[in-house]
């Protein structure tokens, strides 16, 4: 029997009954970056820049800076310059992979003009006025929320300095980059002002070394960070001989000074310096000075006592002096110095030193003068009510 075949009216034989001819897939074509073997062009284009990157900092540590220009333009530059030749030459990387080996340094130079617009915008001129015939250390400190409120003149800064050569200010100082630094210090203007207000602008310098000049000068110490920027900024304002006294000052300030006080004794301590028996020292960090005081109370030393040449650095050697209760000679505990001196916070029955002062001569210091006892036994004797800082 043969088999039926579909009629022209059955729905077998209908177009729309039929199977849909299948669609040709479409075949995603994926770029993939692989990097299936390393030819010699490549591996010599990366190790020349990294070796021109590397040679920057060895330099300026072997040469401390100075001459490191030398090597680095001789050595360092042509090295990075010749390395995009061999990476473009490369035939196992792809091409974008070898223009990013080559080329990466070209997007700094965007960040870089970004940070040169943002720092000439933050770029301003600041005034600093300073008391008529101040000479001593100038300081300006930023971000204190109890210091003095912003001042300006127009869109200039003011800062006016005490008559301690200090400022406390709500001010905040930002923190520029690079060279804008060495820019805000030079648009920055010391005056001496008096009670008129009338001005006389400092000429700011760096160092005194082969300066000679009897002008008074404003010396910039320096410039302190903090995280949130400048924390304070500093000058010394004096003659040039004045400044480089203060860093010979700056040597004494390093030797500790130790009075050693019989623990029987109770009240004023006398030392004269320059006394008979020739020079003594040299003293240094590691061999301070020693006082052994007497019974009595008085000590007369050979010893040379120089005077600081500016409250700073006499407050740093007041700081090195320690005061040691002696029994039996044996040194037995340090006494306390409360400064400033106040009775209603220190124990009665502490043994303490105050009334500290010093008597000078010629460019030196004569003697100094303290008491050591108990609060009530100060008190009663006749030094001064307080003691000074």
């Amino acid at each position: 029997m043969l088999p039926m075949l579909p009629g022209p009216d059955s729905p077998w034989s209908q177009p729309e009954n039929a199977h849909p001819p299948e669609k040709p897939r479409r075949h995603r074509k994926t770029v993939r970056v692989r990097l299936t073997r390393v030819d010699r062009r490549l591996k010599i284009g990366v190790a020349l820049q990294a070796g021109a990157i590397l040679s920057f900092p060895l330099f300026n540590w072997l040469l401390s800076g100075y001459f490191a220009w030398l090597p680095e333009l001789v050595i360092s530059i042509p090295l990075f310059l010749a390395s995009p030749f061999f990476l473009m030459n490369s035939k196992a990387a792809p091409l974008p992979l070898r223009l990013g080996l080559s080329f990466w340094y070209l997007v700094l130079v965007p960040i870089q003009l970004v940070m040169t617009v943002y720092n000439s915008a933050l770029l301003r001129t600041e005034i600093v006025l300073i008391p008529r015939d101040y000479l001593g250390f100038v300081t300006i400190h930023f971000d204190d929320p109890a210091g003095a409120p912003a001042e300006y003149e127009g869109k200039k800064p003011v800062f006016r300095i005490g008559s301690n050569g200090e400022l406390r200010t709500q001010m905040h100082e930002p923190r520029f980059y690079d060279d804008f630094e060495q820019d805000q210090t030079q648009r920055r203007e010391l005056y001496w002002v008096d009670r008129t207000g009338a001005r006389t602008r400092f000429t700011v310098v760096v160092t005194s070394d082969d300066l000679q000049s009897d002008r008074v000068l404003a010396f910039d110490q320096g410039i302190y960070y903090s995280d949130r920027g400048i924390d304070h900024l500093e000058w010394f304002v004096g003659t040039a001989a004045a400044h480089a006294q203060h860093y010979k000052d700056l040597e004494v300030v390093d030797i500790r000074e130790s009075y050693e006080i019989p623990s029987e004794y109770h009240g004023w301590v006398t030392v004269i310096f320059d006394g008979p028996g020739g020079p003594v020292g040299p003293f240094s960090v590691s061999s301070p000075k020693v006082f052994r005081i007497g019974t009595r109370g008085v000590l007369r030393t050979p010893v040379h006592e120089p005077k600081m040449s500016n409250v700073r650095t006499q407050g740093l050697r007041d700081a090195k002096r320690e005061f040691v209760q002696v029994h039996s000679g044996i040194a037995d505990w340090i006494i306390q110095r409360p400064v400033p001196y106040d009775p209603a916070r220190i124990p009665k029955d502490s043994v303490i030193v105050a009334g500290f002062r010093e008597k000078y001569g010629e460019d030196c210091v004569s003697r100094v003068e303290f008491f050591a006892g108990t609060p009530a036994e100060f008190e009663k004797s006749k030094a001064p009510s307080r003691d000074k800082p």
